[in-house]
């Protein structure tokens, strides 16, 4: 896996979680996972929470402070959260 993240994507790649398209998520949904990564932000202890909490305070203390700007932020966060450079990250996210 390292090997084709080098050699075919150029050192990043990002692991698809879901066989669902980002744009039939459901708002309600994408709302309660803002709300428990903000309440549980100190609690959250993988690599990949980690960087989901350190990119999620960042995105929202750029953002507008409104729904739409929680969800926007919520999204950057995970998008960044989620790249990968390595086969070892990309077994650990699988295994959150």
């Amino acid at each position: 896996m390292q090997k084709v993240i080098e050699e075919e994507f150029g050192g990043a790649a990002f692991v698809k979680l879901s066989t669902r398209s980002p744009k039939g998520s459901y708002l309600p949904q994408l709302q309660a996972n803002i709300t428990f990564v903000i309440s549980n932000i100190d609690s959250l202890t993988s690599d990949v929470n980690d960087k989901m909490a350190k990119y999620l305070v960042e995105e929202m203390d750029s953002g507008d402070s409104t729904e739409n700007g929680d969800a926007i932020a919520f999204c950057a966060a995970s998008r960044r959260a989620m790249k990968i450079t390595s086969g070892e990250e990309a077994m650990s996210l699988l295994a959150v």
